[in-house]
This record gives C-alpha cells, sequence and structure tokens, in this order.
C-alpha cells in the first residue's frame, strides 16, 4: 500500500509540471499583452498632449514675431496721438491728443460812430468808441463739462461779462452755473454780433441783461426748449455785479419751433415762447433809455425798490428764404418807495423788426454766410441786408409826479429805425442805421424835441 501511495504521488508530481507550465505561460503571455496595451494607449494620450502644447507655443511665438515686424514697419503706432491744432469758422482750437480737452479761442470787436443830428437835452456827444472788445475763451473736457469765460474791454473800464460752468447730462438737461445772460429778453439772447441795428430795441431796456446765478435747460428734440434758473436779481436792464439784497429771481423761459422738422412747411422758421422773472428786491430803480442810449426817463433821488418785481415777455420770430421778422412785448412791475409813499409802476415795451436779404441769402436769428465773399477766391461783393423797426416804451404815468420829475423827463418814447447791413465775408460786417425817437409828455410836463441819430458800426468776429 506504501509503496502504491508513494506512486501515485510521483505521479502527481510528474504530470502536475507539465501541465502547470504551459498555463503560466499563457496566463503570463496574456497579461503582457494587456499592459503593453495600456502602456501604449497611454503613451499615445501623452504624445497628444505634448503635441497640442507644441502648437499653442508656435501660435504664441508666431503672435510675437508679428508683434515685432508690425513694430519695425510702424513704430508710429505705439506712441501715444499727439494735440492737434485747427483754425475755423468757430475760432482757433488745440485738442489733446486723446480728443478730452478742447480749448477754443474766439472772439469779436466792434467800433462804432454815434452822430446825434438834433440838439436836445437827450442827446449825447457825437464821437466814436469801442463799443465791444470781447475775447472768449472756452473750454470743453470729455465732451460733455464746458466752461466759457468772456471779458469786455470796451468803454472806458474792462468787466467781466460772462463766466460759466456747464454740464451737459443729457440733451433734455444741462447745469449751468455762474455769470451769464438773464433767460428772459428774446434780442438780449441773440449774440451781439447778429443784431440787426446797432443797438438793441426798447425791451431789452425793461428786462435783465446778465446775472450770477444757477440754471437748468434743455431741449425736447428740436421743437422746445425750456430754462428754469435762480439768479441774484438786477434792475430792469442792468446787469448783476454784486448782490444788493437778500432776494432771488426766479426766471423761466419756454421757446417752441412748432414746425421746425417739417421740410416743407412755409412756417417752418417759426419760433414762439414766452419768459418771466419774479423776485422781491430792495435798491435804486434804473432808468429807461432810447434807442440812441440817452436816459429818457428817470426815477427821483431816494426812490427805492421795496417788494415785487415782476416781469413777463411774449416773443417770438419767423424766417422764411431772405425775410425775416422778430417780435417782443416786455412788460416789468416794480413796487417802489418814496418817503412815506409806495406806488407799483409798471412799464411796457414793444417792438417789431423786420430784415431782407437784397443779395438773396437766407435770413436767419444767427450770423449771416454770404454766399458770395468779398476777397480772393469767390469773386463776389459779400451780402447785403436791409432792415426796418418800429417800437415803444412807455412808463406808468402814475410815477408822475411823485417818483418821476415831468419838467425833466418823458413818459413814453417812441422809436422807429432803417438801417443797411453789408457782410464782405462770414467774418466782416459793417452797420449804417437811422433812428428817430419821439416822445410823449404828460399833461403840464415839458415837451421834448424827438431824438435823431446816425450810428455806424465796424464789427469783426470770429
Amino acid at each position: 500500500m506504501r509503496v502504491e501511495n508513494r506512486r501515485k504521488s510521483r505521479l502527481r508530481w510528474s504530470v502536475s509540471p507539465t501541465v502547470s507550465l504551459p498555463l503560466l505561460c499563457v496566463l503570463l503571455f496574456v497579461g503582457g499583452q494587456v499592459r503593453a496595451e495600456d502602456d501604449v494607449a497611454r503613451l499615445e494620450a501623452r504624445i497628444e498632449a505634448l503635441e497640442e502644447q507644441i502648437r499653442t507655443l508656435r501660435d504664441e511665438l508666431e503672435k510675437i514675431r508679428q508683434a515685432g515686424r508690425d513694430r519695425s514697419v510702424a513704430p508710429e503706432l505705439e506712441k501715444p496721438p499727439a494735440a492737434a491744432a485747427e483754425v475755423g469758422e468757430r475760432g482757433a482750437a488745440l485738442r489733446s491728443g486723446d480728443g478730452s480737452l478742447v480749448v477754443r479761442l474766439r472772439g469779436y470787436f466792434q467800433a462804432d460812430s454815434r452822430v446825434y443830428l438834433t440838439e436836445d437835452s437827450f442827446a449825447g456827444n457825437d464821437s466814436f468808441l469801442m463799443r465791444r472788445v470781447r475775447p472768449v475763451l472756452e473750454l470743453t473736457a470729455f465732451r460733455d463739462f464746458e466752461f466759457r469765460v468772456m471779458p469786455d474791454f470796451g468803454g472806458s473800464s474792462a468787466s467781466l461779462f460772462d463766466a460759466y460752468f456747464n454740464w451737459r447730462i443729457a440733451p433734455v438737461l444741462q447745469v449751468r452755473a455762474g455769470k451769464m445772460k438773464s433767460p428772459t429778453a428774446l434780442e438780449r439772447l441773440q449774440s451781439a454780433t447778429a443784431l440787426g441795428f446797432v443797438e438793441r430795441g426798447l425791451p431789452t431796456h425793461l428786462l435783465p441783461n446778465r446775472d450770477v446765478g444757477v440754471q437748468i435747460h434743455g431741449g425736447f428734440g428740436r421743437r422746445l426748449d425750456y430754462t428754469v434758473g435762480l439768479f441774484n436779481g438786477t434792475r430792469d436792464g442792468g446787469s448783476s455785479v454784486t448782490d444788493g439784497d437778500d432776494g432771488k429771481d426766479l426766471a423761466v423761459r419756454v421757446f417752441a419751433h412748432p414746425f421746425r422738422d417739417r421740410d416743407d412747411s412755409p412756417v417752418k422758421g417759426l419760433g414762439i415762447g414766452i419768459a418771466t422773472t419774479y423776485g422781491r428786491h430792495e435798491g435804486t430803480p434804473r432808468g429807461y433809455a432810447t434807442t440812441g442810449q440817452q436816459d429818457f426817463f428817470r426815477f427821483r433821488t431816494g426812490v427805492v425798490n421795496d417788494g415785487l418785481i415782476r416781469r413777463v415777455s411774449p416773443q417770438g420770430y419767423f424766417y422764411s428764404g431772405p425775410a425775416g421778422v422778430l417780435w417782443e412785448w416786455a412788460q416789468s412791475s416794480q413796487e417802489l418807495r418814496l418817503g412815506g409813499s409806495r406806488l407799483t409802476v409798471r412799464s411796457r415795451a414793444w417792438q417789431i423788426l423786420g430784415s431782407y436779404m437784397i443779395t438773396g441769402e437766407d435770413a436767419s436769428f444767427g450770423a449771416v454766410r454770404p454766399h458770395r465773399n468779398l476777397g480772393r477766391g469767390d469773386g463776389g461783393w459779400g451780402a447785403l441786408e436791409v432792415v426796418a423797426r418800429v417800437g415803444r416804451l412807455t412808463v406808468d404815468e402814475s410815477a408822475f409826479p411823485i417818483l418821476a420829475d415831468p419838467e425833466a423827463y418823458a413818459f413814453q418814447a417812441n422809436g422807429l429805425g432803417l438801417g443797411l447791413n453789408w457782410y464782405p465775408n462770414q467774418f466782416v460786417k459793417y452797420t449804417l442805421d437811422l433812428g428817430r425817437t419821439a416822445f410823449d409828455n404828460v399833461p403840464g410836463g415839458a415837451r421834448k424835441r424827438p431824438e435823431n441819430t446816425l450810428f455806424s458800426r465796424v464789427q469783426f468776429a470770429f
């Protein structure tokens, strides 16, 4: 039995190695193949990743090389843009390289001749004078922030006429602060370089000139403009230099061009509006002058403002082709006191001014542009314009005799004017006008002879 068991054991031993070795080899071969395939897959993935990195690096290198070639061809592109200077119809301007700041210099010069054809107590001296010498400096920062300063060196002393800051928040809303024209009188708002006559008409003597304050203004499209402002307040026809009391003026103006956007409308050039001021003030009221710039009415010494000053002015114009007309009505109501006497004095004025371009240019509220300039190039004689106006200023008769002397002054002035304007080019203007002002006196007052004037002007504006 032991011998048999030993044989069986030897048999198992001799058979097992024979069967196991091939099987083991097969298993090792299959396992090696699996591991090899995994390694190949990993290597292929790694190679693809490396190839992608190489492509990316090549693209970056090409960009760097291209930038180098661009610098060698156009090195000026790397330099910041330079500032630019220009001279045009709106004056001389200097712009920063990025356009964020624009400095503009403009101005105008007016030299006048005044001849009074009637010798009267109202008449002034025949003279030559520098009526206006005004350089204008304008700065614009980032398009929406503006600053303007305009001194005047005409007359016997220099004075500051405009100095204000304006912020264009939106077309419908702008904020302006400083010294500026009061938004009231239509002809006052017209540039002095675009006036039909040498001097403005009678309504401007009742309405404020320039004042210090703040206003909001803007436009709803091209058809409606508005202004609402709060100002120190000034006398009729005067300009504010210092604030004489605690009172302030509220000024409101609305002006519309109802048909401006209708190209086929015959009344496209119509503009109508109304302006008003309201405030309480103290101080000395101002007298009223003729279009010849001579006072025909003054209050007695000691008369002072003592309460409300209210003004209202309906106004408008119409321009069509070479013809135009401007009209304006104004009323000033003042509460006045002299000693123990208190009176409310209402003064009224109106004017109608017509113009016609003989040479066919379009008439407008702004500057005239000749079709053919006098001088080199165009071979023309410029533009020729004829103007005429009629107006009246009336002081409340209740002012006499308590607040005003009927022997010295009239209560009403009636003005007529006829003028001729020659524009050799858009920068130069010559004006010649005849004026006549007749006076009405209160019953029993001294009679005054009419004032007759011959005014002329040479103007250069850019």
